[in-house]
């Protein structure tokens, strides 16, 4: 077996060790399921402008301005970026089944060592969440920035075009 650095932790320190993992994991699933609820509800928001836009540019036939089709292009790949951020990804919840404590009382290892393996599992779950957050984030930027331009450009270019007519 490896090296588990917990097993040198004393016993109050190791139960220390395991309530603030198991309190960030929580927190870490709360802050997943908000994050994955804004990325739906922005797609959804995204997705009905672009059912607008694609509506209108039907409408106008082959005469639809090219910032009205490079707009709806722009926040359609905004909402697929949304969409992709709120995926199902790899996750780690606390806990374990009790199953899997088998080995453990049968080869009647000591509760310290038993909960030094529980810390070292759950330092890796943290870490698996931790890549699943910052992934989704990175979507979730990335549709924003993808809409304030695409926004942008459309106000531009509708100034331009009331300014110029």
């Amino acid at each position: 077996m490896d090296y588990n650095l917990y097993e040198s932790a004393s016993p109050e320190m190791l139960a220390e060790i395991i309530r603030e993992a198991e309190s960030i994991l929580d927190e870490q699933r709360t802050v997943a399921i908000a994050a994955d609820q804004r990325a739906v509800t922005f797609a959804g928001l995204l997705v009905a402008a672009i059912g607008a836009m694609t509506g209108a540019i039907a409408s106008l036939g082959g005469r639809a301005p090219l910032a009205i089709v490079a707009v709806a292009t722009v926040l359609s790949i905004a909402a697929s970026l949304a969409l992709w951020s709120a995926r199902p990804t790899a996750w780690r919840f606390r806990g374990n089944a009790p199953s899997q404590w088998t080995v453990d009382v049968i080869g009647e290892r000591d509760l310290h060592s038993s909960m030094a393996e529980m810390a070292a599992h759950y330092d890796a779950a943290w870490s698996v969440n931790n890549r699943s957050i910052c992934r989704a984030a990175w979507a979730m930027r990335a549709s924003l920035i993808a809409t304030g331009t695409g926004l942008f450009t459309a106000l531009i270019w509708s100034w331009w075009f009331v300014l110029s007519h």
